[in-house]
């Protein structure tokens, strides 16, 4: 269910970014930086889906402070990466959410098939973040503790982006419409049917649409440029509008039912007990299942698979 923000709730939300964003810049000033960067409240309200994860990452807003020696204390794991207490709570109530946002990221490109470098490249990337993220944090050197906050921090400014993203498409699209000419009740029919799509779903189809893409290309976004600037004829333009407006409704439910396939995949993977990786980043095979064998080498992770334990 969306969240319901309300006038007195919305209050609450300004009030604990203002003060975390004023104790991050008293504790910058010390030499003391603090994931995240400076918050919008824009930011958290496209990162959460539900009042309770977004109240408690509200709570642990307002519980930094840049005088208490608890909080700030910098700890030292057992694999000798060192973090400043607040840090870590904060890494690790968004650690969920990050891997299911790689793990959905990931599935979205091995259905691509991808097979030239720079797409395996982007799938390997994608499953090295969930490897950091699927890691004992109480074990993780410093290097590795680096590439998990990364990860993190990637994570958290994603659902932003996607709502730009989307928010820019539809501005271009309309944009374009009335330039190539379109009468009002096509642009207003496309927009009714296009705009039930979440950001998530829009995104999911971007990365697996070549006419998407290619439409995203017609002209520079009409968000960060005064006027449009076309970068093709009107009519290469309208030719792939044309083929859009045709494909509308098979595209929105192409979108929908990737996300209904997706949020299963990743309900599957959440109920699958993987057992963290060891120092050395290797699980002994004797102490997996076969179930558990067979899930991590479809979510790519069989390198983690010490064969010789």
């Amino acid at each position: 269910m969306a969240i319901r923000y309300t006038k007195s709730y919305n209050k609450e939300i300004r009030k604990a970014v203002k003060h975390f964003n004023t104790v991050r810049n008293t504790l910058s000033k010390r030499g003391i930086k603090l994931t995240p960067s400076p918050l919008k409240v824009s930011e958290l309200k496209a990162r959460y889906q539900t009042r309770r994860e977004l109240n408690r990452e509200l709570t642990l807003l307002n519980k930094v402070s840049s005088s208490s020696d608890k909080l700030l204390k910098e700890i030292e794991n057992s694999g000798g990466a060192t973090s400043i207490k607040w840090e870590l709570d904060y890494l690790k109530l968004n650690e969920r959410n990050a891997i299911n946002y790689f793990e959905r990221e990931a599935e979205i490109e091995r259905r691509r098939l991808p097979e030239y470098p720079g797409e395996r490249m982007r799938l390997d990337a994608l499953e090295q973040k969930i490897q950091y993220l699927k890691m004992d944090i109480d074990y993780m050197n410093q290097e590795q503790f680096r590439s998990y906050r990364s990860a993190i921090r990637e994570y958290m400014a994603t659902p932003a982006k996607m709502k730009g993203g989307y928010r820019g498409f539809l501005s271009e699209i309309e944009s374009v419409m009335r330039v190539v000419g379109y009468d009002e009740a096509t642009i207003n029919t496309f927009f009714e049917k296009f705009k039930v799509l979440t950001p998530s779903q829009f995104q999911a189809l971007y990365e697996t649409s070549d006419l998407i893409s290619r439409i995203y290309e017609l002209a520079d976004s009409p968000i960060y440029s005064d006027s449009l600037k076309m970068n093709t004829t009107t009519g290469d333009a309208k030719e792939m509008i044309d083929t859009l407006l045709e494909e509308t409704d098979e595209m929105v439910e192409k979108a929908k039912q990737m996300d209904r396939e997706l949020m299963d995949f990743e309900n599957r993977v959440a109920k699958t007990e993987i057992p963290k990786p060891i120092r050395d980043k290797k699980i002994p095979k004797s102490s997996l299942t076969n179930k558990q064998i067979n899930d991590l080498t479809a979510l790519g992770w069989d390198d983690l698979i010490d064969e010789n334990k």
